[in-house]
């Protein structure tokens, strides 16, 4: 066993044992985590999508539905099956779990020249990090392949979160009705839809921020709101001292 020299005592060498020296780990902390995975749902994720979209759309239950989104598993398995006219994307974590983090239901539907995607549901496990902003623009791309020309989606009234989430992402309102036109559903008071659509060219995977004071606004939205009117106090500013500099300039 090799030694090192650590001092002397009355003229002797004193000598310790060297450690042995540690086993090179990977830095794992220091990867890039994988971006989530995009494929198509079967029968198999039932079960899944039926909890996570349930749990996404409980807001809705709170404050308007008689029952969830889906009432019952088997209502969900429906949309899964052979003779559906609907699909599913969703998208897994990359890692052991591949747990799905979020979901999308769509349908084709027009003639060729004013085909669109309707977008039915849209949930997400998590609010605030891009996933529904991500599964769209991948909806996007697929609807294009398939030569959609517009993505549409109807959303309840009451949703002006939704409607937001939307408006900044390109979408604009192009009509509307009475609830029960597109669920049968029953509901705990009066609802209507507004239709919204986006130009397949005209949807922002990058969303504007908001321009104008909501009331109200949630955490988020107010840091949100802060940032804004800094950027527009600077802008402002610069504004200002480019016209001192161009009136200097012209005297």
């Amino acid at each position: 066993m090799s030694a090192r020299l650590v001092g002397s005592v009355g003229g002797s060498v004193t000598r310790t044992p060297r450690s042995p020296l540690p086993a090179m780990q990977p830095k794992l902390e220091n990867r890039k985590p994988q971006p989530p995975t995009l494929r198509f749902a079967d029968d198999q994720d039932a079960e899944d999508l039926f909890r996570l979209i349930n749990t996404a759309y409980e807001a809705e239950f709170k404050t308007f539905r008689m029952q969830n989104k889906f009432g019952a598993l088997a209502e969900l398995e429906a949309t899964l099956s052979n003779g559906s006219d609907t699909r599913w994307l969703v998208l897994d974590l990359a890692d052991e779990s591949e747990e799905t983090i979020a979901a999308c239901q769509i349908r084709m539907a027009g003639d060729a020249e004013e085909r669109k995607c309707e977008i039915l549901v849209l949930a997400t496990a998590v609010e605030g990090k891009g996933l529904a902003t991500f599964l769209l623009k991948k909806v996007a791309g697929i609807a294009a392949s398939l030569g959609a020309k517009a993505l549409e989606c109807r959303i309840p009234h009451l949703r002006e979160d939704v409607y937001g989430w939307l408006e900044h992402r390109g979408f604009t309102e192009v009509g509307g009705g009475p609830w029960a036109e597109i669920e049968d559903a029953p509901t705990r008071i009066p609802v209507s839809y507004i239709c919204m659509e986006c130009k397949l060219g005209a949807f922002r995977s990058k969303p504007t921020r908001p321009k104008q004071i909501v009331k109200n606004p949630s955490a988020d939205g107010m840091a949100n709101l802060i940032g804004t009117l800094f950027e527009q106090l600077h802008a402002e500013k610069r504004a200002g001292q480019a016209d001192a500099t161009s009136a200097t300039i012209d005297v």
